[in-house]
């Protein structure tokens, strides 16, 4: 007996020039998101299930999401911050 469940198909991963139809940036193309919140689309990606990007282009996004972090922070990676309040964290 087949099952009545049949699962969507994924849905072709974004490229550059994928418009986005949801969100803060809806009617914007990847390309455009990219250059001002690289970050905002890896959280889509993390976030909204049927949303994926391309391979390639995630890789160009994460480098971009990550020196726009270094902008924002004066160079000072925050994933190597230290809370001298929080007795957990490590002492260098």
């Amino acid at each position: 007996m087949s099952s009545l469940f049949q699962p969507s198909p994924k849905a072709t991963p974004a490229t550059l020039s994928t418009v986005l139809t949801f969100g803060q940036y809806k009617g914007e193309t990847v390309q455009d998101v990219m250059k001002h919140d690289a970050s905002y689309l890896i959280w889509a990606v993390e976030n909204i299930d049927w949303f994926d990007i391309d391979v390639v282009v995630m890789e160009q996004i994460e480098d971009l999401a990550y020196e726009q972090d270094m902008e924002r922070t004066g160079g000072y990676d925050s994933s190597y911050y230290i809370d001298s309040d929080d007795p957990g964290s490590p002492r260098y």
